[in-house]
């Protein structure tokens, strides 16, 4: 330790937080949390200061074989990515419990993230790349775009969407610009996945009548900026993804459910219909035509979040979340912990990944996997429950113990 890290160490009079898996880039600052204060770093030589109170994870980034144990202080999870990101770790509750505090995509955690990556309800009402019904009708006469826009690059994932593009090309012509099922090419300069969220790219997604938004897993309000893509453009999305997206959506007719369909022919026919009937298609639209956010839900989500995630990159999530962890930390001592908070499922939890039955061709019924993602799914159920009965040794673990453990769980 340097002189100068000596002396903060030695200064330091308010609560601890040290983030334990890289997240933010900030050695040592005082963090003011209304009328608390909470000394924040990812420095993890403060592990051992007199006033450490909690260790903060990012969880795409927590490594099971490098973690503070024995656990003497609370932990603390942020993570608003995929469950496939840590392989379903975090959806056994043996290993979530291990949390104090949770921000997370469900709206259950301790700081919900559920609308993450909608930056405004403004967004939803611009017309900024909206394009009329007219000019959309033109584009697909043409034969320069087809019905349906599919753009994804992470393929065969859990919840089988690939599968579902396979089978509803049968019946429509989908323009697939990933390269997962790849038929058509984006210009040069967008051919970079980092070059998503570039206007030229919603310009042309703003000429499909539809947009596939499908995620690459099947969770309670897991919703990501592929929805809300949709939603910005003027392109009516179809949603292979949370079963609570209702609560999301800023009125009952402003996508289109997978879920609902029993068959591809039926979703498929239901595209053509809207396709050739322009007043029915509309209704989709009345969040554009008419600027309308009816879900009442959804207006209240917004304005009660505490964080910002603009899509110029100005956010404050990740204050927000130490902050919370900060102020619980000060009840915690200010009760002398009896406040004692524990993460269950609900914080995180997912189900296990399924597949489309396709049987007969076409089914949609969601039926047991045998996935490589489904096994995965069973064996972070064993790793686990391999963790919790290793704890008690009171020290360290290794990753390779821990999975030897996990073969007792077969």
């Amino acid at each position: 330790m340097d002189k100068d890290d000596r002396k903060l160490y030695s200064s330091i009079e308010h609560p601890v937080l040290v983030w334990w898996s890289s997240f933010t880039s900030d050695k040592g600052s005082l963090r003011q949390c209304g009328p608390n204060r909470c000394f924040v770093t990812i420095k993890r030589k403060f592990k051992h200061h007199a006033k450490l109170k909690a260790f903060l994870f990012y969880g795409t980034h927590l490594k099971l074989g490098n973690l503070p144990l024995p656990k003497l202080h609370d932990w603390a999870l942020f993570h608003e990515e995929s469950p496939k990101n840590n392989r379903f770790i975090f959806s056994n509750e043996e290993f979530l419990s291990m949390f104090n505090y949770t921000s997370t995509f469900r709206r259950e955690s301790d700081m919900p993230l559920t609308t993450f990556h909608l930056h405004s309800l403004d967004s939803i009402t611009s017309t900024k790349f909206f394009k009329a019904t007219e000019i959309k009708n033109e584009m697909l006469s043409s034969g320069k775009l087809s019905l349906v826009a599919y753009i994804h690059s992470d393929c065969d994932v859990p919840s089988d969407r690939d599968n579902l593009m396979l089978m509803i090309q049968n019946y429509i012509q989908v323009d697939s610009y990933g390269t997962c099922l790849h038929n058509k090419e984006l210009p040069e300069r967008l051919s970079d996945p980092m070059r998503m969220n570039d206007d030229a790219f919603f310009e042309i997604l703003s000429y499909y009548k539809f947009v596939f938004a499908t995620e690459n897993v099947l969770c309670s309000d897991y919703t990501t900026e592929k929805f809300w893509r949709a939603i910005e453009v003027g392109s009516v999305p179809i949603v292979l993804g949370s079963d609570r997206i209702k609560d999301l959506m800023p009125h009952n007719k402003a996508a289109i459910l997978v879920k609902d369909y029993e068959t591809v022919k039926q979703l498929a026919d239901h595209l053509i219909y809207l396709s050739d009937n322009d007043d029915e298609y509309e209704k989709y639209l009345i969040h554009k035509t008419q600027s309308k956010i009816t879900n009442s839900h959804l207006v209240q989500e917004m304005m009660d979040r505490s964080w910002h995630n603009d899509k110029s990159g100005h956010s404050n999530y990740s204050s927000e979340f130490e902050c919370m962890v900060c102020n619980r930390i000060h009840e915690n001592i200010k009760f002398n912990n009896y406040v004692k908070r524990v993460a269950d499922k609900s914080h995180y939890g997912c189900p296990r990944p399924t597949k489309f039955s396709n049987e007969p061709a076409g089914n949609l019924t969601m039926i047991p996997s045998d996935s490589t993602w489904a096994l995965a799914f069973d064996e972070s159920a064993r790793i686990a429950k391999a963790f919790q009965n290793l704890l008690s040794l009171n020290r360290t673990l290794t990753r390779q113990e821990i999975i030897a453990k996990s073969y007792d769980y077969y």
